[in-house]
């Protein structure tokens, strides 16, 4: 597979380390149910992409970007960023495990979903979370699972 399956920790310039281990790819199961039928459950291969904690801004200048790139080999170089570093890890794995139970709104791009997530101090915001969804094999499962890759 193609994708990164398991995430080096980054060294910030504040000298603090961000373990990335949550973002490793992981299985997640999704019921499907409907009244007379038999429930099918679905597995899925999920992976990250490092748009879920990296990103650069127009502010930033050559300097900083600089300090806080990260690389992710064959899949290219971004800047850390804490902002989604802080929201994938409090909210993102949750929201992958529980999307067969969550309210999804197509956000018409192609292959986008937004899920309203709570901050926990009454605001809201919207997660938007790009994907690829494709047949595959993986790690012992039927031929006719499906594979995603989720990004921020």
């Amino acid at each position: 597979m193609a994708e990164v399956e398991k995430w080096a920790a980054f060294t910030h310039p504040d000298g603090k380390v961000r373990d990335l281990s949550f973002l490793d790819a992981h299985e997640a199961l999704y019921v499907h149910s409907a009244e007379g039928k038999d429930d099918i459950t679905y597995r899925f291969w999920v992976t990250y992409s490092f748009h879920c904690f990296a990103k650069g801004y127009d502010h930033q200048t050559q300097e900083e970007m600089a300090a806080l790139m990260y690389s992710a080999g064959d899949k290219g170089n971004r800047p850390f960023c804490d902002t989604r570093y802080e929201l994938a890890r409090m909210h993102l794995r949750q929201m992958v495990q529980s999307l067969d139970k969550s309210r999804v709104i197509h956000a018409g791009y192609g292959s986008y979903a937004v899920l309203e997530m709570d901050l926990g101090n009454g605001e809201k915001q919207y997660y938007y979370i790009v994907f690829k969804a494709f047949r595959g094999i993986y790690a012992g499962t039927p031929e006719n699972s499906v594979v995603p890759h989720c990004e921020h």
